[in-house]
């Protein structure tokens, strides 16, 4: 379903990057998983979607691409038009881990008519004993709009239904959202302004890391505003409800995150997953968060390479330097070097620019941020829960299942083989019962 034809005049556009949109079974070889940047080559394919020549469905599903002109489907290798240029129709699949920005109108900073932050987060918000009042938000961008509503639904069918956040990562996402009657925000000044589909990379000029960036501005937004964070990427399933275990937990902890360790990999054990935590609102939740937004912008690296160095001294796949508490304040140094124009992006706030051009990082313990790593077994991450050995064993004690390791087809099909797919087949703005 995640196929269609889309047909382009390639005549300028060099063929090695147009492999990239080709899908994994195609005989062309595709290029290096870690692509580093969009290409002049790429940007001219999407100057076709600007022109009219083709145009991108980004809402029902995001990955379907729709051709306008010739509608006979005649699978082409290769023709000429008649006027010299050659016509190629591809197989496009849009790749794994894809992200989905346009150039539009969008939304809107009322998320499509529901107000402002302030009034969804006081309409969406949870107070619980021990806890105090709390946000659970759920950052994604369209592609991943079936992900972000199968979720919602697992939040439905708890003991006690609780709503969520959707904190949209591009303009189209709350309209996408609309339909199963999410609460849904999104702030248009921090439209990135460029269609992208990267995949994930270690670019920190990419739109990828400026999603990234914006879902910690969100983040920070809501400590800003009093509330506690429960953050959950869209490609999580909740099967019980979280807050009443950190309340067993004595809920002393300032964070509480997902263990996403690959317990094959020595070196591996001790990583963690920004992609699920909890965070009090105090002043030190509020200073760790402006400090990896500064790290983030300086470093161009992504959120959870921060997490990492800031709670154990190290990233994950990004390596920074020895002294990279100080290196900024020095503008040089040993180890990673400052990206070039880091505070341009808009997405960097004011309190993160202050920190990092005033004074030295510190990391967690300095920082006095009590941290927990959440039960491996009852948070897993998709490499322990979709193991032979679990798959075996059967579902057990799970509070939420989370099937990051996985291409974008994988996840749903993960989820789908377990039981743990609530949209409606035929119409998937519905929750199962």
């Amino acid at each position: 379903a995640d196929l269609a034809r889309l047909r382009v005049d390639i005549d300028d556009v060099d063929e090695r990057w147009l492999r990239s949109f080709l899908p994994r079974h195609s005989p062309t070889p595709i290029l290096p998983e870690h692509n580093a940047r969009i290409t002049v080559a790429q940007r001219q394919l999407f100057d076709y979607f600007d022109n009219g020549s083709v145009s991108l469905n980004v809402v029902t599903p995001p990955s379907v691409w729709r051709a306008f002109g010739d509608a006979d489907g005649a699978a082409l290798s290769g023709s000429s038009d008649g006027g010299g240029s050659s016509m190629w129709e591809l197989d496009v699949i849009t790749p794994e881990e894809a992200l989905v920005e346009e150039n539009s109108a969008g939304v809107g900073a009322d998320g499509g008519g529901s107000g402002s932050l302030s009034a969804l987060l006081r309409r969406v918000h949870v107070k619980t004993p021990l806890l105090g009042s709390d946000v659970h938000v759920i950052p994604t961008n369209t592609f991943f709009s079936d992900l972000a509503r199968n979720q919602v639904c697992s939040l439905r069918r708890l003991r006690t239904p609780t709503k969520a956040l959707v904190l949209g990562l591009d303009d189209h996402l709350c309209t996408a959202m609309s339909g199963i009657g999410a609460d849904c925000y999104y702030d248009d000044d921090f439209g990135v302004g460029v269609i992208a589909h990267q995949r994930w990379t270690l670019d920190g000029d990419s739109q990828y890391h400026r999603i990234l960036r914006l879902k910690m501005t969100y983040v920070l937004r809501v400590l800003d505003e009093g509330y506690h964070v429960l953050l959950s990427d869209a490609d999580i399933v909740i099967l019980h409800d979280v807050r009443e275990y950190i309340v067993q937990l004595n809920a002393t902890a300032d964070m509480y995150i997902q263990s996403d360790a690959r317990p094959w990999h020595a070196e591996k054990k001790d990583w963690v997953c920004a992609g699920f935590f909890y965070l009090r609102a105090n002043d030190r939740s509020r200073q760790f968060v402006k400090q990896v937004l500064a790290i983030m912008a300086l470093y161009g690296a992504p959120d959870q390479d921060v997490f990492q160095l800031l709670l154990y001294g190290r990233g994950q796949n990004f390596k920074f330097g020895h002294d990279w508490r100080t290196q900024h304040l020095r503008g040089g140094g040993g180890g990673v070097g400052i990206r070039e124009g880091a505070f341009s992006d808009e997405l960097i706030t004011a309190a993160a620019v202050r920190v990092a051009r005033t004074s030295a990082f510190k990391d967690a313990a300095e920082l006095g941020l009590s941290v927990r790593v959440l039960d491996e077994k009852r948070f897993p991450n998709g490499g322990r829960y979709f193991s032979p050995r679990r798959k075996q064993r059967g579902r057990t004690d799970e509070l939420i299942v989370h099937a990051n390791m996985k291409g974008f087809p994988k996840k749903v099909e993960a989820f789908k083989e377990d039981g743990l797919w609530f949209l409606d087949a035929l119409d998937t703005d519905r929750c199962v019962a």
